[in-house]
């Protein structure tokens, strides 16, 4: 785990998910930063510099893909999974994949232990 407080940036557009997910990563130590939509989620990743984005795919106008393309664009170390609860999204990803990242998808629900494994592998891992 890095020295620092983590920075997590929650993105979902159901209200429940993402405070019950910041309020699961808060009690870990996380520091959090949440937003509704693809287009909140790159405003608020530009003032929050999070380490970390967890969001869901599909928000409305920009999806999470999109959303973590251009947070990426700005923050490239910045670490990107996705929790869904439609696996339906291959095209997304397969067109992320075209442009050099691959992101990982989970399937909601995501139990919270498994959840906290999950960032710690994903986002960690791999941080000196």
């Amino acid at each position: 785990m890095p020295s620092k407080r983590p920075k997590i940036l929650v993105v979902d557009d159901d209200l429940a998910i993402v405070s019950a997910r910041a309020t699961i990563l808060e009690s870990q130590g996380y520091e959090t930063a949440t937003a509704f939509s693809g287009e909140e989620a790159v405003q608020v990743a530009d003032s929050f510099h999070p380490d970390c984005l967890v969001s869901d795919v599909t928000m409305g106008a920009m999806n999470g893909v999109e959303a973590a393309i251009e947070i990426l664009g700005v923050l490239p170390r910045c670490k990107v999974f996705f929790i869904s609860g439609n696996a339906d999204y291959g095209d997304l990803l397969e067109e992320a994949r075209a442009k050099g990242f691959d992101f990982e998808l989970l399937l909601k629900p995501v139990p919270p232990p498994e959840l906290l494994a999950r960032l710690e592998q994903i986002c960690w891992h791999s941080t000196t």
